[in-house]
């Protein structure tokens, strides 16, 4: 009874020295790793003999003694001639190949050798390189979680200025090019009632005060300033804004000595302004 609680206490042991521990201890021989390599050719051989419908997912270059016995519990489970025991109690086939790279592997503990490399390959190598995996994917995923903020306030920004600047055109921004397009049409209530304004007695009032006081302050006796303020004039008397077309601007085009004046036709913009027809070169501008 005390011999059997004993065998149940933890042994510490470093990972490193377990197989060293072991053949200290003689369950396993001296020349392990020599013994160990020739069974685990055999069981890659005995492996690959397994029908793919069993094998499949299984990595064939790192195989080990609990690959093998998963495969023969497979191989026993699925059934058939190869799973049946023969007369003396084994069985032949895949399934006994199976067994005997089994048996090759617990005679002398050669499986235990082969499960303190396994643990020794994860502890040094796989585990410190899987940590670092994952503190670069933390590290990718800080990065993208601050990029996805950065970006989240650059749209609330962006929706911001779209829509104060929808606000100051007039427009709501569902359609903006159909309703930028739409905003011409409302120009001419807006030049009738500028029209109607400056044929007011006030604007009238407000020309001849005006001319009143340039008369004074900029001109002499003997020179004759003109006449001011001449497209406010001529918009007064012919209003040919709220028709469409620009007002002649006859006094403008009378010939000015110190201007050079040039012949032929500028060529018209294509202002592409949705369709609405510009004024023409000939026109007089204000």
């Amino acid at each position: 009874m005390v011999a059997a609680k004993d065998q149940e206490l933890a042994v510490d042991v470093n990972y490193a020295r377990l197989s060293d521990w072991l053949v200290m201890r003689k369950l396993m021989p001296q020349d392990w790793r020599k013994k160990l390599a020739l069974v685990q050719v055999r069981a890659t051989s005995a492996v690959k003999a397994v029908d793919s419908k069993h094998s499949a997912g299984y990595d064939f270059d790192n195989v080990d003694h609990s690959m093998c016995k998963e495969l023969l519990d497979k191989v026993v489970e699925a059934g058939g001639a190869e799973s049946a025991r023969g007369i003396f109690g084994g069985r032949g086939g895949v399934a006994g190949e199976l067994e005997a790279v089994i048996k090759a592997y617990e005679r002398n503990s050669l499986h235990l050798g082969e499960i303190s490399q396994i643990l020794t390959q994860y502890t040094d190598y796989e585990v410190p390189l899987i940590r670092k995996e994952k503190d670069k994917s933390q590290q990718q995923i800080a990065d993208l979680e601050r990029k996805e903020g950065e970006h989240k306030r650059s749209i609330s920004t962006a929706t911001a200025a779209f829509a104060a600047s929808c606000k100051t055109l007039g427009v709501s921004g569902d359609s903006v090019r159909s309703e930028l397009c739409a905003l011409p049409k409302e120009l001419p209530p807006v030049f009738q009632t500028a029209t109607k304004t400056m044929k007011g007695d006030n604007m009238m009032e407000a020309i001849q005060y005006y001319s009143g006081f340039m008369t004074y302050a900029h001109t002499s006796a003997a020179s004759d300033p003109g006449p001011l303020l001449p497209t406010l004039q001529e918009l007064r008397a012919s209003g040919e804004y709220v028709q469409g077309t620009l007002p002649s601007m006859s006094s403008q085009h009378e010939a000015d000595p110190g201007q050079v004046q040039t012949g032929g036709s500028s060529p018209e913009i294509n202002w592409d302004m949705c369709g609405v027809e510009t004024p023409s070169s000939s026109s007089g501008g204000i």
